[in-house]
């Protein structure tokens, strides 16, 4: 009885552990993001300064790439040259090596850079998934500073060298980690999916220190991005499982 008590409590505790292991495995999720932008449509400022939903955030495997990260923020907006201002709505920032070739990743230690070769390549997107409230003014009439849901901007990089910085715990699993972006990104948008004719620059609300929807240009800034990781929860709770093996195995015995 004795002995079959000892191995359910290095049963439970052995099973803890390995699900403590996946948990702990990459993609890691963000708890807290924050990213300024300015000159967004024609024009209008957001402070994304609130995470929604960091599930998945970050994603690489270590000495190799890809890299990639994602968060949803929301905050607040505010019209530059007209009263306006309320809740921005859902914004998904995505940054990642995927959209250049040009742009890569690799880790130093515990800490994982991407880095572009030259400005000017795009390296994410910010999409507007809805939910923008106007709490004071009024957005103009004519519909060009409105943001619809699925509008996207295409980010690049403003200088040669590192984009970002992610300093991690541990580089095998990245459980909990600090991302610090290292320059500003410039963005050309919105582009809208036109039905029978693809994506498109939408020229109507399209910045016009941007020039026009024939012969774009980066302008407006995404600014301040950081966010970090805390432990799961889950690997609490995982852990208090092998406990209570534990607990139960002695309570057979006695």
């Amino acid at each position: 009885m004795m002995q079959r008590a000892f191995f359910s409590a290095f049963a439970a505790i052995l099973l803890s552990a390995t699900l403590i292991q996946t948990a702990a495995a990459y993609p890691s999720t963000a708890r807290s993001g924050t990213s300024t932008v300015t000159g967004t449509y024609r024009p209008l400022d957001l402070n994304l300064d609130t995470l929604v939903d960091g599930t998945n955030a970050l994603d690489y495997t270590p000495s190799a790439g890809p890299f990639s990260f994602q968060v949803d923020l929301t905050g607040t907006f505010t019209g530059v040259g007209y009263s306006a201002s309320g809740n921005a709505g859902t914004w998904r920032l995505v940054l990642s090596e995927a959209f250049d070739t040009e742009i890569t990743s690799n880790n130093d230690g515990n800490v994982i850079y991407m880095s572009s070769t030259a400005p000017g390549l795009q390296v994410g997107t910010l999409t507007y998934l809805g939910g923008l409230i106007v709490n004071s003014g009024a957005l103009p009439v004519d519909g060009s500073d409105t943001p619809l849901a699925g509008d996207f901007f295409e980010l690049f990089t403003t200088a040669v060298g590192n984009v970002l910085q992610v300093n991690c715990d541990n580089i095998a699993t990245c459980n909990n980690f600090d991302l610090t972006g290292l320059q500003d990104l410039q963005h050309i948008g919105p582009y809208v999916n036109v039905t029978g004719a693809g994506i498109q620059l939408d020229g109507e609300r399209l910045n016009e220190q941007c020039g026009t929807a024939d012969d774009p240009v980066p302008c407006g800034l995404v600014r301040g991005l950081t966010a970090s990781s805390v432990p799961e929860p889950a690997t609490l709770a995982l852990l208090g499982l092998g406990l209570a093996g534990l607990g139960l195995s002695r309570r057979a015995r006695a």
